[in-house]
């Protein structure tokens, strides 16, 4: 990273960033840190989608619920995002407890294919974006590694699905 930005960073921004004094990170801890029953809080800031089937495009996760739901049944977005979570960490995790700390509508600008021209369309989305805190337990320290190293959900190009974790 370091050689990368004395290659390619602009002046201002070597400015702010001191490379003789260094930069400063976080290793990922060792598998082993992460033993079978260890709880531990977590933050995810997410965006819970799921894509219809008759034409590929997302929505938001409460929004596809309720169009599939009974009507008249009761819907709670952050239970549906609960159980979403759930399935996202079943292979390595148990969720104790999950809280929907922060819940908005973003929107998001998306390149969209070459055209003939060689420019590209833009495309504005709107996406959830859903700020989530709990308590989880490790079942699988292997698959719990690799999950932290990806992150839950979709997007996660764009910052979303990364478990922030503390201990409990």
């Amino acid at each position: 990273m370091r050689e990368h930005c004395e290659l390619f960073a602009r002046p201002a921004a070597q400015a702010v960033c001191d490379l003789a004094y260094g930069l400063a990170s976080a290793v990922m801890p060792a598998e082993e840190r992460f033993p079978v029953g260890r709880r531990l809080n977590f933050e995810a800031l997410c965006c819970p989608v799921a894509r219809r089937s008759r034409d590929g495009r997302e929505r938001d996760l409460f929004l596809h619920a309720a169009d599939h739901a009974d009507p008249g049944a009761p819907l709670e977005r952050e239970q549906i995002y609960r159980d979403w979570l759930s399935a996202q960490l079943t292979a390595c995790a148990t969720l104790e407890s999950m809280q929907l700390e922060e819940f908005k509508f973003v929107s998001q600008v998306r390149k969209g294919q070459t055209g003939q021209a060689g420019d590209r369309s833009k495309a504005r989305l709107t996406r959830p974006r859903a700020l989530l805190q709990g308590t989880l337990t490790i079942s699988d320290p292997h698959a719990f590694h690799g999950m932290l190293r990806r992150g839950v959900g979709r997007h996660r190009a764009f910052g979303y699905g990364m478990l922030l974790l503390r201990p409990v």
